[in-house]
């Protein structure tokens, strides 16, 4: 009964004789031999899968034109902005940092205190004297911009990776935004430091001058950041971009 059997099998005879329109439906399978049967599944899975295929497009297609637009460019800049100046600001000035940099700022304009008056600047060591601090100065700003720079594209790329998976913002958009958030970080600390260091050293009084000293060391500054970004996006291994910022920048000041 379980087995849906409602024929019986007659002795003498080599035949079952089956009543059950099912079990003779079976039986007729079984004598057409396992090519047919094969060739009748082949065909009901290939129509299968062609149907699953065109019902899995048409959810497709249809998901596509109901995904709502994103933010606009300039918004995923704003807000990356935004958000990198609130999380970098007390990196970036930290008391550790301010109080390097006041030191050697400090230390340096006691070090050439008043060398740049006119009465020393007009013999060779007075001059002398003055390129040498510009020289420490720049170098020292350069330095301290370029490893920092260096860190901050290896330390979000999980962020970066992930959020860049779910389609929040484009690539561009924030390498745009971090860019505008570390531009006044980047700007306040080392007006700061040359402004120091420009009035104790006794340089130039005069606007000019000293507007045309901050743009050029604003300038050699932005160059290093971008110099330390570069590496960091191209090796993402902390070590070897330190090694190759060093080797790079003394290259370009011994050349």
């Amino acid at each position: 009964v379980a087995s849906g059997w409602s024929g019986e099998a007659k002795e003498g005879s080599g035949h079952i004789q089956a009543t059950d329109p099912q079990l003779k439906a079976l039986l007729s399978a079984i004598e057409r031999g396992p090519r047919g049967g094969a060739k009748q599944t082949s065909e009901a899975d290939a129509s299968s899968i062609s149907v699953s295929l065109r019902k899995d497009s048409g959810k497709v297609a249809v998901g596509t034109e109901r995904r709502e637009p994103g933010a606009s460019f300039s918004t995923q800049v704003f807000v990356i902005a935004i958000r990198s100046m609130k999380d970098r600001r007390f990196e970036k000035f930290s008391v550790d940092t301010i109080f390097t940099m006041s030191f050697v700022s400090l230390l340096c304009g006691f070090l050439w205190w008043q060398s740049a008056v006119p009465s020393n600047t007009r013999t060779t060591e007075g001059a002398m004297d003055v390129s040498g601090v510009l020289f420490f100065m720049i170098t020292y700003l350069s330095f301290s911009l370029l490893f920092t720079s260096i860190f901050t594209f290896p330390n979000e790329k999980t962020m970066l990776m992930k959020e860049r998976a779910c389609g929040m913002y484009q690539v561009s958009a924030f390498f745009f935004g971090r860019t505008l958030a570390d531009l006044p970080m980047d700007t306040a600390l080392p007006l700061l430091v040359s402004s120091v260091i420009y009035v104790m050293v006794g340089l130039k009084q005069t606007v000019g001058a000293y507007l045309l000293t901050m743009s050029l060391v604003l300038i050699v500054c932005f160059t290093a950041a971008s110099l330390g970004l570069s590496l960091g996006a191209w090796f993402l291994n902390l070590k070897r971009a330190q090694s190759m910022a060093t080797v790079l920048m003394l290259t370009i000041m011994l050349t």
